[in-house]
């Protein structure tokens, strides 16, 4: 696993400004393990707490990599159900302790980091363990 970290003789480490800078196929060859989840609460209101008043059921998960250094992710998500069965939803951005850079080790930048960690959580099976963990 380590190998596979730190192929293409990047070394792999946390920069001064506290990223871990790893191309995308280095990212993907990560493990990750689920490190906590909760449960957001709203405000109580006595007008939203009526009967029969609808309500969102909201959280956050955060997940590491099992290597060193440590990747961290997180994100936002929102309880869903369908056909008696609860799953949840990311929303909003992953936030993570990566840079992606391309095969020269140069950044890719903030915006097109974050849509490619959007594109890998939209594959990794999560939902059902941050259900177990609640």
């Amino acid at each position: 696993m380590l190998e596979a970290y730190q192929q293409n003789s990047h070394q792999v480490s946390i920069c001064t400004d506290g990223y871990i800078r790893l191309t995308l196929a280095q990212f993907e060859a990560l493990r990750f393990e689920h490190l906590f989840s909760g449960i957001e609460y709203e405000p109580s209101n006595s007008l939203q707490n009526e009967c029969g008043a609808s309500t969102t059921i909201f959280g956050y998960t955060e997940w590491i990599s099992t290597t060193s250094p440590v990747v961290s992710l997180g994100w936002d998500w929102n309880l869903h159900g369908q056909n008696r069965k609860a799953y949840c939803v990311h929303s909003g951005d992953v936030r993570s302790n990566v840079m992606f850079v391309d095969n020269h080790e140069k950044d890719l930048g903030l915006e097109q980091t974050s849509l490619l960690l959007e594109r890998w959580l939209s594959s990794f099976d999560w939902s059902a363990r941050v259900l177990d963990t609640l």
